[in-house]
């Protein structure tokens, strides 16, 4: 019985040793060389701070932090992809219960009795000399554990935690894309809500134009065909007017889709008419090497090498002897007619499996894995290529779109004094009221090209947050 136990104790020794070992890569990625400061040279109001988790509530709209927090918990897309987190968590349970000894439990119970001889009920058969039932009773609980030799399990359960990891970043991708792209509907929105406004305004001027050159023709100052081009240029912005309109359902029905809603449920913001946002702080553009912590799909790509690195682990592995323990302990009870037998019965095994010929697939496998871990590598080096090429891209356009908006403010605010130099003109009686009409929708339409430039400087500010990574933030404890 000793040199049993002793030979149980050696086994269970050298089980833990080789547990502690773990074939298989464990290299992190390798990195990517990056630039310290971006090659863009800046003329916008910039700080090297990180992008900030929530860059919009720096724009103070209230309404677009309620569209946001709506969206947040309710968009489909974000709702399906935090499920698909839960669900590779669970698969990590899953895979890290095979580290775990199996238990289970079984209960029997067996009674015959004999009814007809040995032949058959009729005629020609031999009788039995066994006329007593008999019932047979087992409860039995049965373990099985499988040693992790070489860390295949423990490998296992690394590749299914980053395959959750992988999920996680997924999620938070399509966070940061949401968030962009209700912004960025956002900003048309409410622009064109204000361009609309101005055409209105514009039309209103060109009516009153257009009674004034009626006046004129019926007088005979004016001929016919200067009223005719009164009537085109109204009816111009007639149609400008209705896209517009057609515009800003469109732009409505969207944001009611990324918020979960249905298409009328934000048919109240068209009569709030608010005016577009400003950019009142600097723009959080960080460093370039930042990119590798904030961009969610940086982050996903880091992950997949590592669980690359984690499933070449399980095919290294799996080359190796697998070994099985197993035990039973129960009750078991036997009845002969009036005789009777219980008692207690025990059991334990040990089992050591090694495949002698596979035909090269466990080679095969470790080949196929070694491949996917350059890919990944490859993959990792491409992704941050391309983040870096969008920030800098979003960098460049934001900073030309900043300039066309400085420059159409000057625009619009010369126009506007030429428009206040010629009301003063008619109010001291050196022009009539069409010669005042030509400044004002001047005005106007400067004021619809700064609009314009506005949405567009708006806009770019979302893709640069967009390719910063900006837009979640990294819970406590990481």
């Amino acid at each position: 019985m000793k040199r049993r136990n002793r030979s149980i104790g050696a086994l269970l020794l050298l089980s833990g040793i080789l547990t502690a070992c773990q074939l298989g890569p464990h290299d992190p990625v390798r990195e990517y060389p990056i630039e310290e400061y971006w090659e863009t040279e800046l003329s916008f109001p910039a700080t090297p701070c990180p992008p900030l988790a929530e860059w919009w509530k720096q724009f103070d709209d209230p309404c677009l932090d309620s569209l946001i927090d709506t969206l947040v918990c309710a968009n489909y897309d974000l709702r399906i992809a935090i499920e698909k987190v839960t669900e590779a968590r669970w698969r990590l349970c899953e895979t890290g219960a095979a580290l775990f000894p199996q238990i289970s439990q079984s209960t029997r119970e067996d009674h015959a009795t004999p009814t007809a001889p040995f032949g058959g009920a009729s005629g020609g058969g031999v009788a039995s000399p066994f006329k007593f039932s008999q019932t047979q009773k087992l409860s039995v609980f049965r373990a099985a554990w499988e040693i992790d030799l070489f860390g295949r399990l423990a490998r296992s359960r690394d590749s299914a935690a980053l395959a959750a990891r992988v999920s996680l970043w997924d999620a938070r991708g399509i966070q940061v894309s949401l968030i962009a792209d209700l912004v960025a509907i956002y900003t048309s929105y409410r622009g064109v809500n204000t361009i609309l406004e101005t055409l209105e305004e514009e039309r209103a001027l060109v009516q009153s134009k257009l009674s004034l050159t009626q006046q004129r023709v019926e007088r005979g100052i004016d001929d016919r065909q200067q009223l005719d081009k009164v009537e085109i240029e109204r009816a111009s912005i007639d149609a400008e007017i209705a896209q517009l309109r057609a515009e800003i359902s469109v732009r409505r029905y969207q944001l009611s889709q990324l918020i979960g809603a249905q298409p009328n449920c934000l048919r109240h913001l068209d009569a709030q008419r608010l005016p577009l946002f400003e950019i009142h702080d600097a723009i959080a553009v960080g460093i370039p090497s930042t990119l590798t912590r904030r961009r969610p799909d940086i982050r996903r790509a880091e992950c997949l090498y590592a669980k690359a690195n984690a499933d070449l682990g399980v095919a290294i592995a799996d080359r190796f002897p697998h070994l099985t323990l197993t035990g039973s302990w129960g009750y078991m009870f036997l009845k002969l007619g009036k005789l009777a037998w219980d008692g207690m019965t025990w059991s334990y095994a040990g089992e050591l499996l090694t495949d002698l010929f596979d035909g090269g697939r466990k080679k095969a496998r470790i080949g196929e894995g070694e491949s996917l871990r350059r890919q990944s590598s490859l993959n990792y080096e491409r992704t941050v290529l391309n983040a870096l090429t969008e920030a800098e891209s979003a960098l460049a356009g934001f900073q030309g779109a900043f300039q066309v908006e400085q420059e159409a403010r000057r625009v619009y605010t010369l126009q506007k004094e030429s428009e206040a130099l010629a009301l003063q003109k008619q109010e001291r009686g050196v022009l009539a009221s069409l010669q005042t009409i030509d400044p004002r929708q001047k005005s106007l339409q400067a004021k619809r090209r700064l609009i314009e430039a506005q949405i567009d400087s708006r806009n770019r500010v979302v893709d640069l947050y967009r390719a910063l990574g900006g837009g979640w933030s990294e819970p406590c404890g990481g």
